[in-house]
């Protein structure tokens, strides 16, 4: 029985561990914090393929590919011929997500959206497809590991149809559904970036689909399928949710490619095939991974506020003015005569809040790759502040901050070592 559908909210997570940090510095010496080498904007993908995947029974696996229009009866699930194709006999019949992937795909096929063709990848980007039985013919079953974030891009569209599109998370039991407007309008280059958090999957629903199984239903009737769906590609009594998800990586596993079928039994013109090509939507998905493989992260500032001392990282201390770190010479100077930890337990909005987020962000950037990734370095945050700082916009860079904390469904992965055992949050 489908689990009712609920609106995806933000996924707070905390990972304690135990590790050390370095001590504290004098409040009244200028101060010049170590740089780290390397921050998580520099991607070195230490993990691939399966490790990003979390599976469904049975197990799927990555393997190479031929393209061909044989059916799905014969070798791969999706290497059926399309009803995108341009009427037999006058043109290419290269229109399955396949071919596509491949880089063989016809320019003639049909139902296209705006900008599809031109992201048409070049041959041997994608070279390896996920499925499961004799010869992997059937679709296996898939999400994504909640460890890490991730960017998803709709690459293309060859719906005749439209369609609900969005990604879910699935904790226990329970779905929940985020559908993307512009995906389902088939907005060509949409992105969206799915945080670290919760096991995640890719959803498709209307109401034209005969198969009567899936993983939900949508307010207006539609029922939704996702990403790991156990079942295979023909509708059974009873009903099994059948996967409408196909799966490819590239060489390194450090990228993924998933095409959507909206129809499992739509018949073609001639009355002799079913159109299931998986390429009414076309995905690309990166996650974010940064060195060492850790997941992206960013503590708040209440965290920070209520952390003892001498687990601050990056040398700074909760003593440490202000000016000291964000420099001097400012007329008037922000935060003049007031400690980090001072500004960190502000209320208030505007330059009060920038304040908190600017600190908050400084130690996340501060505290080694080991520990937590995070993309900004100490000087980057600095120069920001500094940037803005007097006359800017307070409010923007307060976001933007924010937007790195695990507030927003990021991980904050530094262990609390609390002041007085108390704990709570503050924009």
């Amino acid at each position: 029985m489908p689990v009712p559908v609920v609106r995806r909210h933000h996924l707070v997570v905390c990972t304690l561990a135990a590790l050390p940090f370095l001590a504290g510095c004098a409040a009244d010496a200028p101060f010049t914090a170590p740089e780290p080498a390397v921050r998580a904007s520099v991607q070195s993908f230490t993990l691939a393929g399966t490790d990003f995947l979390v599976a469904g029974a049975p197990v799927g696996s990555f393997g190479a590919f031929v393209v061909n229009n044989s059916g799905r009866a014969t070798t791969e699930f999706w290497d059926n011929l399309s009803a995108d194709r341009p009427a037999a006999g006058t043109a290419s019949q290269n229109c399955n997500v396949g071919h596509w992937a491949s880089g063989t795909f016809s320019t003639t096929c049909e139902n296209d959206a705006p900008g599809s063709d031109v992201n048409i990848p070049a041959a041997g980007t994608w070279t390896r497809y996920w499925g499961d039985g004799p010869q992997s013919r059937d679709p296996s079953a898939f999400m994504f590991t909640g460890a890490h974030q991730y960017k998803v891009r709709l690459l293309a569209s060859y719906a005749g149809n439209s369609s609900v599109v969005g990604y879910y998370t699935r904790i226990g039991g329970s779905y929940q559904f985020t559908p993307v407007a512009p995906w389902g309008l088939k907005t060509i280059g949409t992105e969206v970036t799915i945080p670290a958090g919760a096991d995640w999957g890719l959803f498709i629903g209307n109401r034209f689909n005969p198969d009567l199984a899936g993983c939900g239903t949508g307010p207006n009737g539609e029922r939704y399928y996702c990403s790991d769906a156990n079942g295979g590609f023909t509708p059974t009594t009873p009903p099994v949710p059948l996967q409408q998800h196909a799966l490819f990586t590239n060489g390194a596993g450090s990228a993924f490619l998933v095409g959507m079928e909206d129809n499992s039994v739509e018949t073609l013109p001639e009355g002799t095939f079913y159109d299931s090509d998986y390429q009414d939507y076309i995905f690309r998905i990166e996650p974010v991974v940064a060195p060492g493989g850790g997941p992206v992260g960013g503590c708040s500032p209440g965290f920070w506020r209520n952390q003892r001392g001498d687990a601050w990282p990056g040398g700074y201390s909760p003593n440490t003015l202000f000016t000291a770190v964000f420099g001097e010479g400012a007329n008037p100077e922000a935060f003049a005569g007031r400690t980090l930890h001072e500004v960190l337990t502000q209320g208030g909005g505007g330059l009060t809040a920038l304040g908190r987020h600017t600190v908050s962000a400084l130690l996340n950037a501060a505290t080694p790759n080991g520990v937590m990734n995070y993309e900004l370095t100490p000087q980057q945050v600095i120069d920001k502040f500094k940037a803005v700082y007097p006359g800017g916009d307070y409010g923007a860079l307060a976001d933007e901050f924010e937007a790195l904390q695990d507030e927003n469904g990021r991980v904050c992965t530094v262990p609390r070592v609390n002041v007085n055992g108390g704990g709570g949050r503050r924009r």
